[in-house]
Parts: C-alpha cells; structure tokens; sequence
C-alpha cells in the first residue's frame, strides 16, 4: 500500500460559515428522516396500515441508510466530497417531497428507503469534510456536535409536527412535504461549501499514489478499522434507537404517562443527549478518542443497570439519552482512520451494520425477547454497552498502525 503521506497537501480549513452550512445540512436531513416517526398515527389511518406496518417504513429508511450510505460513500471519494453532499441531499428533498403524496404504504416505504439512503450519505461526506477541513484539536468536538444534531433534528421535527398537527391533525403529508421543503433550501445554500483540497490533492497525485481499492478495508492494517468501527456503530445505534423508537409505548402503555409528560421528558431527554455529545467531543479531543469513548461507555453501562433496577424514570431516561454520547464522535474518528481515499466509504461501510441491525432491526429484537418490554429494553442497553466496549479495545490501537495523509493530522 503506498502511502498517502507522500502527497503535498495544501492546508485545508473550513470557515465558520462554511461549517454552519454543513452543521444545517446535517440538523435538516436529520428532521427529514425522523419526521416520519412523529406522523406514524394519522399516517397509520389515512393509508390503512397497522402500526407495526406503518413502522416497517421507518425500518426501511434505516435499511435504506446502510445500502445506500455506501453508494454514496463511493461517490464522495470517487467524485467529491461536494459533488457527494449536494447529491445526496438532493435525492432527501425529492424523495420527502413525492413520498409525501404517497397513495399506500409501499410507496411511501420506498420513498423513505430512498430519503434515509441520501441522509446517511449526506452524513458520510459531512464526515469526511470535516475531518479533513478541521485541525485535529477540534476535529472531535465538532464532529461530535456534528452528530449530536440527530438530536436536535428530532427536536425539530418534534415541534413542527406539533404545529402542523395541533391546527390539521390528519396533515401528515404537509408535514413531510414541509422537510422536504426545508432540506430543499439547505441544499442551495451548501453549494457555498468548497470541495476538499485533501480530496483534490489526491485525485491529482497522478501516478505517485495508486488509488486505495475498496478491498483495502478488509486487510492489515484497516482491518481492524473496519471490525473495530463496525462493531461500535452496531453497539452505538443499538444502544440508542431501540430505545427511542419504544420509550413513549413504555411510559405511555406500561407506566401510564400522558402524552404531555412524555413529551417533555422527550425533550429533556432530546435536550440532555445534545449535551452529551457536545461533551463526549471535548473528553475526546482532550483525553483521545479512546478513553473518551470508555468514559462514556462506562456510564452507559450504569444507566442501563440503573433503568433495569427500576432507579428512578424520570432520571434513568435523559441519563441514557446523555450516555449515548459514547458514540458521538465516531464518524470523525472512523474518518481519521482511513486514508483519504476511502475516507468516505470507510466510514458509511461501518456506519452500514449499525443503521441496519440498530436502527432497522434493534427495536424488533427489543420487542422480540421474551421478557416485558422494560426488562428487554434494559438487556439490549447493557447488552450494546457490552458490544461498544469491546469494538473500542480493538480499536484502541488504530492510531499506531493507520496510514493516512499528513493533512488528516494537521
């Protein structure tokens, strides 16, 4: 493998402005994939579907996620991290905007396999861009604020189905022609953001650096990138979206909440999870990624015991919101592993597992096991701590072995 460090790479920083504009893109898409999940009732009635049907959709997007993260992973290292953004927000805004006048459920289902494929292609580029934009003391916290705005796109698509729906309650279709809408606009605005001159740099290397094969990944030394990073994005989204996908039929059906007090602890919770992935970035940047990530994993782990022991809900709920901040700078660590030609790839490869068995099948599991939901909902948790621990110790060594461009570590 000839080494990527070979390559004369001009310094390459994104300006405030610059990173506002792909912070928004993220926060956007965001909106657009979880603004499904705040409709699934009036939708559920309109199409005629059940709910479990209504949800096969939402799992669908996170299929929809993993397949087509990696096509667009290709693309960004292929043709442009740019040309890959701009891409892939672009298939977000049409497809939200025609799943919203979708006549059944298999339509709509394949509307939103298509919008989560753009937004987790949107997030693999915003990675690399990142990663390669940033300088490496503050590559962590902004990549994990970066993925802490999953919270906040929920938080907004939280409010804006609350408006629509409040004054139109069957309205669902305006609220998802609404995202639509909305990342429409956000895409005009990041042809603002320039192409990565690390990228640049590399396509016009000419024959002094032999383009990495995808095969790469799968032998010495990214091989232990990709089982590492790969076990803790399943670890990590299983961790988090069983658990948010069910809490509300907890609190609601077995605890007996209203409406109005689950919502709320919703949106401290929502609020609380942003928090910690702000902090997660700045543990990471201050004590490396490794021990950032045990520290957090380590308090995962305790409120996952402390939900299963019956601690308090109302502080056992945002703690597991909060700890779920393990996984927050994964994308720019998985980004900094690889070298510049697979950074994007890379990193929606690992990505791939995790949207697929914790975003598509988590919450079928933590509805399969045999116990009541609380129990299942408590094993699946520390089970994922479990998992995510173990993917860090393998990656605990990468930084010595990686081979990457010496722009990825100015």
């Amino acid at each position: 493998m000839n080494s990527h460090a070979e390559v004369n790479v001009p310094i390459f920083r994104l300006s405030l402005p610059q990173i506002i504009i792909i912070f928004l893109g993220f926060l956007i898409a965001a909106t657009a994939l979880f603004s499904l999940t705040f409709v699934l009732a009036p939708l559920s009635h309109s199409l005629r579907l059940s709910l479990s049907q209504a949800s096969l959709v939402v799992t669908m997007s996170w299929v929809g996620g993993g397949l087509g993260g990696l096509g667009f992973g290709w693309l960004a290292d292929r043709w442009g991290r740019r040309r890959g953004l701009l891409m892939a927000l672009g298939l977000v805004a049409v497809s939200a905007i025609l799943g919203s006048q979708a006549s059944n459920g298999a339509i709509l289902a394949i509307a939103w396999f298509l919008v989560g494929s753009g937004v987790n292609g949107e997030n693999g580029a915003s990675y690399a861009l990142i990663a390669e934009g940033i300088a490496k003391r503050r590559r962590g916290v902004t990549g994990s604020t970066m993925a802490g705005l999953y919270f906040a796109g929920a938080l907004v698509g939280v409010v804006m189905t609350g408006i629509v729906l409040v004054h139109f309650p069957s309205a669902w279709r305006d609220v998802l022609m609404l995202a639509g809408i909305l990342v429409a606009i956000i895409w005009v605005f990041m042809w603002w953001v320039p192409e990565s001159e690390v990228w640049q740099a590399k396509r016009k290397s000419g024959p002094r650096v032999r383009p990495e094969p995808a095969s790469a990944m799968f032998r010495p030394p990214l091989l232990r990138v990709t089982i590492g990073g790969t076990a803790l994005a399943i670890g990590g989204l299983l961790y988090l979206v069983p658990f948010l996908s069910l809490i509300s039929s907890y609190l609601e059906s077995v605890q007996r909440w209203s409406v109005t007090r689950t919502t709320t602890l919703l949106i401290v919770g929502f609020a609380l999870g942003f928090c910690g992935y702000v902090l997660d970035g700045l543990v990471a940047d201050r004590w490396g990624r490794v021990k950032g990530a045990w520290s957090f994993i380590a308090a995962a782990f305790v409120a996952g015991v402390a939900f299963w022991m019956g601690a308090p809900t109302i502080l056992t709920v945002p703690a597991i919101f909060f700890t779920s901040g393990f996984f927050a700078h994964f994308g720019v660590w998985m980004s900094e592993s690889y070298p510049p030609a697979l950074k994007a790839r890379g990193n929606n490869l690992t990505f791939m597992a995790g949207r697929v068995v914790g975003g598509g099948l988590g919450p079928v599991l933590a509805t399969s096991l045999p116990w009541q939901l609380k129990t299942n909902l408590s094993v699946v948790l520390v089970g994922a701590a479990i998992i995510s621990s173990g993917a860090v110790y393998v990656l605990k060594d990468v930084g010595k072995i990686r081979q990457t461009s010496r722009a990825a570590e100015l």
